[in-house]
């Protein structure tokens, strides 16, 4: 059973939010802010409204950094055009764009002083040509990913002590990283466009999972006696994050 929507003032802020009701869920009530959406509050289906919004009253706080980060990303996602120009991130800083149509062969792309520059065949056809330069950019970004990583990852597995199985470079929509059953580590390429403290919080908290499968207090310990100020980095990676993407 599902309650209509509903309205929770937080002071002057009203937060429009519905409630889903569940006859396996016993006593815990859950809140839920996916990004397009409200509010979701997960109860049990006997639990009273009064109730409901009292715990919603307490998570007050955390629901308004949620709704703000949500905001956030949305205001800093965009979509590049990859033309002539444009500008790009990679370890934190930009770089502009320089296309050229030059020459046979396959598209090509190398960071040289401030500028990253992509040289498209000219025979490329021209409704083709924004699509090549978004693939050699990603390609260039990929590869910079793989040599880039391993480096890092070797680096924090011996401060922590810790053997991994593989380096996986991935793209996944909304991780940047994962650590499996086999301890192979899995980062996302996409994270080369952050700086390299980000880039060593994403790797060292990967590896982490080695030891500690979820994130107990012990997991949190064990990656601040390398990294004291992970909970700085943390924060900023997800401030920051929604920005590294192409």
């Amino acid at each position: 059973m599902n309650d209509g929507r509903c309205k929770l003032m937080l002071g002057k802020t009203a937060i429009p939010y519905r409630v889903k009701r569940s006859p396996r869920r016993k006593r815990t009530i859950a809140l839920i802010i996916e990004p397009g959406s409200d509010l979701t509050i997960l109860a049990p289906a006997t639990a009273e409204l009064s109730r409901i919004e009292a715990v919603a009253r307490r998570r007050t706080g955390w629901i308004l950094r949620k709704l703000a980060d949500i905001r956030e990303r949305a205001h800093s996602q965009h979509s590049h055009e990859f033309v002539d120009g444009e500008s790009l991130t990679y370890l934190g800083r930009q770089y502009r764009l320089r296309v050229s149509h030059a020459g046979t062969g396959k598209p090509s792309c190398k960071l040289r002083g401030g500028w990253l520059e992509v040289v498209v065949p000219a025979s490329v056809p021209m409704r083709d040509r924004q699509r090549t330069v978004a693939q050699a950019v990603q390609s260039w970004y990929r590869a910079r990913a793989r040599s880039r990583l391993m480096t890092r990852t070797k680096i924090w597995s011996e401060r922590l002590g810790i053997a991994f199985g593989q380096l996986l470079i991935t793209s996944p929509a909304k991780r940047w990283g994962s650590c499996d059953a086999a301890n192979n580590i899995r980062i996302n390429w996409r994270i080369m466009m952050a700086p390299l403290s980000l880039i060593d919080y994403v790797v060292a908290h990967e590896l982490c999972h080695v030891k500690h499968r979820n994130h107990s207090d012990e997991f949190w310990r064990l990656l601040a006696s390398v990294m004291p100020d992970c909970e700085r980095r943390r924060a900023a990676l997800r401030k920051l994050g929604a920005r590294y993407s192409l």
